[in-house]
């Protein structure tokens, strides 16, 4: 509650304080003014007469106290109402978002192979252990640089999990490019667990197959 409502409170309780005086002093002159009248007109049995006129309608000194406490009263509950009816709002902000980190695991360096079946590359291998290093949320995915001898024929790459003795699913990449290309996967699926994968190449015809800079990129 505001002192301005304090201070309108206070003339307010002040100005039905006055009134109400000046009712009373009205109803004391009229009180007189009968009294006077009805002395001249009854017979001196009749003094009681001033206490009659009071019972029939004239303003008492207890009607304006009762009055003025009720004003007062009233004047108190509508304060008192607009003191407990303030309510504070609690505004809850929202957790910002993580942002997002990226990690690059290199594959080893420049390898080649003439053969039509996947050949594993003992320099390409690394451990990974993908959902305890990383969280339950982070996806990887991977890419090398790779050409095939003369643009003959195709370069084959792949990652291969060594450990469980399987392919990565959606690791298989492939050029006919005779310019080193980049070529970029999806998104592969790396099992749980400690594992150790390695890059396999293959040519589709004999003309030489080359990779390098394979690399593993894990966003979480």
């Amino acid at each position: 509650m505001t002192k301005s409502s304090y201070f309108w409170g206070i003339i307010i309780i002040f100005l039905i304080a006055i009134s109400a005086s000046i009712l009373f002093l009205f109803a004391k002159v009229n009180n007189i003014s009968n009294v006077i009248e009805n002395q001249t007109t009854a017979d001196i049995n009749t003094a009681a007469a001033p206490n009659t006129a009071t019972q029939s309608g004239l303003i008492t000194l207890d009607d304006v106290k009762r009055t003025v406490s009720s004003a007062i009263a009233t004047i108190s509950a509508n304060l008192n109402s607009n003191k407990t009816s303030t309510q504070t709002v609690y505004v809850k902000s929202s957790p910002q978002p993580k942002s997002l980190q990226t990690v690059y695991i290199p594959l080893g360096g420049s390898s080649n192979t003439q053969s039509q079946n996947w050949v594993s590359l003992n320099n390409n291998q690394v451990y990974i252990d993908f959902y305890s290093d990383y969280g339950a949320s982070a996806y990887a995915t991977w890419d090398v640089f790779m050409k095939v001898d003369q643009g003959n024929g195709a370069a084959y790459a792949r990652i291969f999990d060594l450990t469980n003795g399987v392919a990565v699913d959606g690791s298989e990449l492939t050029t006919t490019s005779a310019d080193t290309t980049q070529v970029s996967s999806g998104q592969i699926k790396l099992r749980s667990g400690r594992n150790l994968y390695a890059v396999q190449i293959k040519s589709l015809n004999g003309y030489t197959a080359f990779i390098d800079s394979a690399r593993i990129k894990i966003t979480y």
